[in-house]
């Protein structure tokens, strides 16, 4: 969620513009001018990690970085490879570079992140399990990290912002300000998925409808509401959160379908085909 700066601020980094969409949402809109962030998950894990990444981010220099996030990672090893830094990192070095960022965090990622550290096997890597295929498929697009200019850029630019845990649709109705945007990372799939694999399946579009209605009182004349969807806009997957949006429509709201395709690097002959969903409220509302 997303409230934007005075309309004369600039980018301050254009290579942010291929950034992998997946990754570090609230970074990518920092380095774009955003005024203020609110990130919401519902994973408390994952929040524990994103706090963890803009610790290391404002404490650690790029190549300590790489290394303390990617090292130990077999995927990564390529990409570590090519920028000259050694992909294998002794506990003892990890827990020292650990050290220089722990004091950032609060308490409770403290916590967790001190067990998971101390817990790891040797030559194994404590952040396996968050790096998951599709995102050490594209490390290169991801500018702070495939760069030392990158990084700085987005290190300039990163700023405290809170760390929300719990259902978006619950920050939504509890919200009483207004934002500019809401960038929803395939929220609605995990909805439908949920709702298809129930007992008693059919709760998918209510629930979805009162999202849009929170939506709908929360983001500002002008504003929009975004939708990143795994999955392309032929499928039966898009057609029913199509169907489910309609009520944005209804109410004046412009839908926007933007479609992508791109080759996986690392994975030869494989190609990704998702869809962006994007509604702007009428700013006369």
């Amino acid at each position: 969620m997303i409230r934007r700066p005075p309309r004369s601020t600039q980018s301050r980094s254009s290579a942010a513009s291929d950034v992998y969409k997946r990754q570090d949402l609230p970074l990518f809109f920092l380095a774009f001018g955003a005024r203020r962030i609110a990130a919401v998950d519902v994973s408390l894990h994952a929040c524990y990690f994103s706090e963890l990444k803009r610790a290391v981010l404002r404490h650690l220099e790029w190549e300590a970085a790489l290394r303390f996030f990617l090292a130990d990672l077999v995927p990564a090893r390529g990409f570590l490879q090519r920028r000259g830094i050694p992909w294998r990192l002794g506990a003892r070095e990890r827990s020292q570079l650990y050290g220089l960022v722990r004091a950032a965090l609060s308490r409770s990622a403290r916590d967790h992140w001190d067990r998971r550290l101390t817990h790891t096997e040797p030559g194994r890597s404590p952040f396996a399990e968050f790096r998951g295929l599709a995102a050490l498929c594209f490390l290169d697009h991801i500018p702070y990290l495939a760069g030392k200019e990158g990084y700085e850029t987005w290190r300039e630019t990163s700023a405290p912002y809170p760390l929300l845990n719990l259902p978006l649709e619950h920050a939504a109705a509890a919200s009483r300000i207004s934002f500019d945007v809401i960038y929803c990372s395939n929220v609605i799939e995990y909805w439908r998925d949920e709702d298809l694999a129930s007992e008693s399946p059919g709760a998918f579009h209510p629930r979805l409808g009162r999202f849009l209605g929170h939506c709908m009182d929360v983001v500002a004349p002008g504003g929009e509401l975004y939708f990143y969807l795994f999955t392309s806009a032929s499928s039966d997957s898009f057609r029913s959160i199509w169907h489910g949006t309609a009520p944005l429509r209804s109410q004046g709201w412009r839908g926007d379908v933007v479609e992508m395709s791109y080759d996986c690097g690392s994975i030869a002959g494989s190609r990704f085909r998702n869809t962006l969903l994007r509604h702007r409220k009428p700013a006369s509302s």
